[in-house]
Order: structure tokens, then C-alpha cells, then sequence
């Protein structure tokens, strides 16, 4: 009998239609996403397509890979800049003019040689790295993997 008060309580806070993010606004909401949101993730896919795919393709496997898959690349730069914006920063930097004396991946230096850089504007790349940044990749088990965890102190 003591839950009935709390279920009558329920049904009239349900029936009036009060939701939970008006109740206490102290408990984040997840974010809605947005038209705007929607289309940067289409344009992002659009451009990594157009101009990363051929060579950091997740899908290409051994001795067809030309550059280190998306996985790998995220995993060093996140290493390396785990807030946002540093990565964006460092991504895109990266991208417009590579050089080795930069390099946080020296295995696929050594594996595949220097990026070229690429002609991309500073707008697409920022989508490009941004979405990289937020996008939940598939995990990667390849070449490499193994002994970046082992040489930076993390457990497979």
C-alpha cells in the first residue's frame, strides 16, 4: 500500500505531460540531434569519402592498405590530443602540411613514407576532423595496434 501514493504521483505527473528535463534541471539531457547537426555528419561522410577513403579505408586490408586505417589514426591523435579542439587542430595542421619531423605515428612513417598534403579547405577539413573526433569507429585489430598499447603503458 505505501507504493500507491508514489504510482498515483507517476500517473499524474505522465498524465499532465511534465517532462523529466523541466522536473530538475540539474540532470543533463542527452542533445537532441539537429537539422544542422544531420547535415554536417552527411557532409563529413561525403568528404571523407572524396578525399580520405582511397587510403585510410577501414575496409582495405594487408598489403593494399595505403596509409593507416581511420581506427589507428584516431587512436594516436586522441592519445596525443584528447581535448576537441587540439585534435581538430593538430589533425588539420597534419593534413594541409605534413612533415616528419611532426609525426606522432612513426610505424606508418616507417610502414607506408609521408602523407601528401592535401588540398582541402579549412572548413571540409575541420567537418572531417571533427567527425573523426565524434564518430564511434568500428574497433580496429591490425598491424600495430598491439605494440602502440604495450609502448605507451596500456593493457591489450
Amino acid at each position: 500500500m505505501k507504493l500507491l501514493p508514489l504510482i498515483i504521483l507517476m500517473a499524474l505527473l505522465l498524465s499532465f505531460g511534465i517532462n523529466a528535463e523541466h522536473v530538475d534541471e540539474g540532470i543533463q539531457q542527452p542533445q537532441k540531434e539537429t537539422a544542422a547537426d544531420t547535415v554536417s555528419t552527411k557532409n563529413a561522410e561525403v568528404l571523407i569519402k572524396q578525399y580520405c577513403h582511397t587510403c585510410h579505408s577501414p575496409l582495405t586490408r594487408g598489403q593494399q592498405r595505403l596509409a593507416p586505417p581511420f581506427q589507428m589514426v584516431k587512436m594516436h591523435y586522441l592519445r596525443d590530443y584528447p581535448a576537441k579542439s587540439d585534435f581538430i587542430n593538430a589533425i588539420s595542421a597534419w593534413v594541409k602540411e605534413p612533415n616528419a619531423d611532426y609525426s606522432i605515428m612513426p610505424g606508418a612513417m616507417n610502414r607506408f613514407g609521408l602523407m601528401p598534403p592535401m588540398m582541402i579547405n579549412d572548413e571540409d577539413l575541420r567537418l572531417i576532423a571533427e567527425y573523426l573526433f565524434e564518430v564511434d569507429l568500428p574497433e580496429f585489430r591490425g598491424r600495430g595496434t598491439g605494440r602502440m598499447h604495450r609502448r605507451h603503458g596500456r593493457g591489450n
